[in-house]
């Protein structure tokens, strides 16, 4: 997961399987941390018998897959989140109080903003397929008038994000400028501008390029030709010069793993 937990319960033969970051999980402290730092990628299904049995079997903590058990379904899916913490002890009081009030938030903040959010992240995390479902729920069957302006030319704009992060450049431009339309702006009207340096079979909608300025076209392209230069040394390019930079004995077999991790991550990526 990035990060060393120190671990003291008891170590699971059969690990919990987490689809979401396509990780085994063989502790209750790296259940903790899951739970605690990636609550955004959970659905209300997580809390099912799958998972009761991991923390009954595997970690051996009967007493706490009985409450979960009982409880299922009497109260709140962030009390029961919440149990699972408070029974493992990894996380402080003050760090859970913390964490509670994070989920109440979300709770009272609107269906439409927590689904907003909720897709952003799994975007964010590299689930751009889950996340653009989730933006549909709330574009699709949709009145224009039902949601505010601002919430909806976001909702357009990043769902037109995570369409380019798949390559659907074209789907990607309508979502452009929907936002645009709704609420103008120079950063929806850059990001189209973008995607045609980016795929030159693209063409600018007629309403954004009489819109466009020759100056902001000639600084944009600047600004695209630097981010394009830097990305060459960053992200898998920069894994594969340093894999390269190996012995003949440790070259191949570091290539060899980044392949195995960008296919996992592919197929994390199809959702």
């Amino acid at each position: 997961m990035g990060n060393l937990i120190l671990t003291k319960s008891h170590k699971a033969v059969n690990p919990y399987f987490a689809e979401k970051l396509g990780i085994n999980l063989y502790t209750g402290e790296e259940l903790s941390y899951f739970i605690y730092n990636y609550y955004m990628l959970l659905d209300d299904d997580f809390l099912e018998d799958r998972l009761f049995n991991f923390i009954e079997r595997e970690l051996e903590m009967t007493e706490l897959s009985a409450k979960l058990r009982k409880w299922r379904g009497r109260v709140s899916y962030e009390e029961l989140l919440l149990v699972i913490l408070q029974d493992i002890h990894y996380y402080s009081s003050k760090e859970l109080t913390e964490f509670y009030a994070r989920l109440e938030s979300m709770s009272k903040e609107g269906t439409e903003n927590v689904i907003r959010e909720k897709a952003d992240y799994l975007v964010n995390m590299g689930h751009s397929y889950e996340g653009i479902r989730l933006y549909d729920r709330l574009l699709v069957g949709k009145s224009e008038k039902t949601l505010p302006e601002g919430f909806l030319a976001t909702v357009h704009f990043n769902k037109a994000v995570a369409l380019a992060r798949i390559y659907a450049n074209a789907s990607a431009m309508k979502e452009f400028a929907r936002s645009w339309e709704i609420v103008p702006g120079d950063e929806a009207l850059q990001s189209m501008v973008f995607l045609t340096f980016l795929d030159p079979a693209l063409a600018l909608p007629e309403k954004a390029r009489a819109a466009l300025t020759e100056e902001q076209l000639a600084d944009w392209r600047e600004v695209f030709d630097e981010i394009k230069n830097r990305s060459i040394y960053h992200g898998k390019a920069q894994e594969v010069e340093s894999a390269l930079d190996l012995d003949d004995i440790k070259r191949p077999q570091r290539l060899e793993q980044l392949l195995a991790e960008w296919k996992a991550e592919y197929i994390r990526c199809q959702g």
